[in-house]
């Protein structure tokens, strides 16, 4: 099945040029169609770029910064107009650490058609995660339930606590729910796709977690 892969990023470079590198390691020579979208609103960030990911097509927004949701609603309407089946999706401020194998998750995704996203760990990040251990962890403690699943012998998780634009693999359809506009849109998102009776998984057993690292202490977007 085909794979396109979308970085966003809003001109952090010190980010991007440090996390990128990492994922072109393992899969700049696996994908045909490979995407960065630009929400900097910077001609001089997009002309770097262009010199620095040859590999990539750049995806202006616009001559000025749109903001985080138009930002990813931009990313769903790249994703629809590439033509694949699923896409990688990326932020610019994560580093790979342990690659995972993207046809495995795409094989997954086949066999769990209610699942709108897999995604790859990061490590905890915010207090209560670190608190606690790990994402997983911080939620269940209130409650939230996670299921050990596996499929063609591949272990993820399945659960319906979040929707995350951390690393992850989506199929084409979950962009046919509009991503919202204004604040908190990430977690609207989630609400809708679960409203409408689906799940989203975590690639790979627990004792394997994390696959990434964000590195991303600074923000330059808005409307998060």
């Amino acid at each position: 099945m085909s794979i396109c892969w979308i970085v966003l990023t809003d001109g952090r470079k010190n980010y991007i040029s440090e996390s990128l590198p990492t994922w072109i390691k393992e899969y700049d020579s696996q994908i045909k169609d490979k995407f960065i979208v630009d929400d900097s609103g910077d001609k001089e960030y997009a002309d770097w770029l262009t010199e620095f990911f040859p590999t990539f097509n750049i995806v202006s927004i616009k001559n000025s910064r749109q903001g985080y949701a138009k930002a990813v609603q931009n990313v769903f309407r790249v994703f629809r107009e590439s033509g694949c089946e699923f896409a990688l999706h990326l932020e610019d401020d994560f580093i790979l650490h342990k690659p995972v194998n993207l046809q495995d998750i795409v094989s997954v995704l086949e066999q769990n058609p209610n699942v709108a996203q897999m995604s790859i760990m990061r490590q905890p990040w915010y207090h209560n995660e670190v608190e606690h251990g790990g994402v997983v962890e911080a939620l269940e403690i209130n409650k939230a339930k996670f299921t050990n699943k596996n499929t063609l012998g591949f272990d993820w998780v399945e659960h319906r606590s979040f929707y995350t634009c951390n690393p992850n693999v989506i199929p084409r359809w979950t962009t046919d729910t509009p991503w919202p506009d204004g604040n908190w849109s990430e977690s609207r998102f989630g609400r809708e796709i679960f409203a409408k009776k689906k799940t989203v998984g975590i690639w790979g057993n627990r004792k394997d977690w994390p696959h990434t690292e964000h590195i991303g202490r600074e923000r330059n977007g808005t409307d998060y």
